[in-house]
């Protein structure tokens, strides 16, 4: 009986330890805490933009690095994740002074913005770099300058006012455009194939 189940283990891949073994099959299944990534990756990027805006730069540099960080992190977590990030970047523009009080309510235009930047960029991602610079930055100025225009009819805005409603919308498609650029540089950098690679494809899913 003994010499019986010796015989049964004469090969290193048929132990219980071995790659064939077929009684101790590997596990297989889901990864544990899917949305892990997505959730730290959205942390970090508020935490970065925050501390980006907070440090008083020029509101180009300011925008840029923080268009950057919304396609950094859609590339590499996902929109959603971007996303979270986006919506929230405009009230920290409001608290360190990047954005003007009275100009308040085109926040959460601005922020819708972001949100279509992000997916602009994901739709525009495996497409030549024109139409990647375009698209997302496009579809940002059109939703804030929409937003503007809302705005202007509703309340009675000084001329100062309207003056900076058509710098932010100026300033922003700049630092949009600008973001894509940037972002991309950083994706080239830390994944293989930049935003078309394959670990951004997925985390675009």
């Amino acid at each position: 009986m003994v010499e019986s189940s010796a015989r049964m283990y004469d090969s290193p891949s048929d132990t219980p330890a071995g790659p064939g073994d077929r009684l101790f099959p590997p596990e297989t299944g889901p990864a544990p805490f899917p949305r892990a990534r997505p959730i730290a990756f959205a942390g970090l990027g508020l935490a970065l933009a925050l501390a980006v805006q907070a440090l008083g730069l020029p509101n180009l540099v300011t925008g840029v690095v923080v268009n950057a960080l919304f396609i950094t992190i859609s590339s590499l977590a996902g929109p959603w994740a971007a996303g979270v990030v986006g919506v929230l970047t405009p009230f920290g523009a409001m608290i360190t002074g990047h954005l003007h009080p009275h100009l308040l309510p085109l926040a959460p235009f601005i922020a819708a913005g972001n949100v279509l930047y992000i997916q602009g960029h994901v739709w525009s991602a495996t497409r030549a770099l024109p139409l990647r610079v375009v698209v997302g930055p496009g579809m940002k100025s059109a939703i804030i300058g929409a937003g503007g225009w809302i705005l202007l009819q509703a309340f009675a805005w000084s001329a100062a006012l309207r003056g900076a409603l058509l710098a932010i919308v100026t300033m922003q498609m700049v630092t949009a455009c600008g973001g894509v650029v940037l972002g991309e540089g950083i994706l080239a950098r830390i994944a293989p194939g930049g935003p078309a690679s394959a670990s951004c494809d997925v985390a675009r899913r």
